[in-house]
């Protein structure tokens, strides 16, 4: 799936661009949209290639973590689409949520959970985990549909302030 996502950046960037903008070699990102090899290892690589472009920034959260979450939906991908796909994952999750509350009453250590609340558990974070994907897929579609340079604007516009992990 990763090659998925580099076919796309190439298809958007041409493969110099993106050599030049990563400071690698124009093969290792043929070599990767073959599936033949990963991307670039190097840290700062991965970061300036992942601003690149959102398939970009998705393929190395992919790569390094194998989250199905920050996959590309191959297939029609039309904006309605898209659309549809995402409200039938909300109303997944939101059917999935609608009893969870309840469930966890009283429950605030692993060890208070039966075996069937696991198994529900899992069950949330994989619709939850469809969902994430599809909505990303929804902003690639927009981003790919109308050329809005989500990048550059989720950047400018990006108020969170940087937090140290304790």
């Amino acid at each position: 799936m990763v090659e998925t996502m580099v076919r796309q950046v190439l298809k958007d960037i041409p493969a110099k661009a993106v050599a030049m903008e990563t400071g690698c070699g124009v093969d290792i990102f043929y070599k990767a949209s073959q599936g033949t090899r990963k991307l670039p290892q190097g840290r700062d690589a991965r970061r300036k290639f992942s601003e690149l472009h959102p398939c970009a920034g998705l393929a190395v959260a992919l790569e390094d973590t194998g989250w199905d979450m920050f996959g590309y939906l191959e297939g029609d991908r039309h904006i309605q689409t898209l659309i549809q796909i995402c409200l039938k994952e909300d109303s997944e999750v939101d059917e999935q949520l609608a009893g969870l509350s309840r469930m966890l009453i009283g429950k605030t250590e692993p060890e208070d959970l039966t075996p069937e609340d696991v198994v529900v558990l899992k069950a949330v974070v994989k619709e939850v985990s469809d969902e994430v994907r599809s909505l990303l897929n929804f902003i690639i579609g927009l981003d790919e549909h109308f050329r809005l340079d989500v990048i550059d604007w989720i950047k400018k516009n990006d108020t969170r302030r940087e937090t140290k992990c304790r």
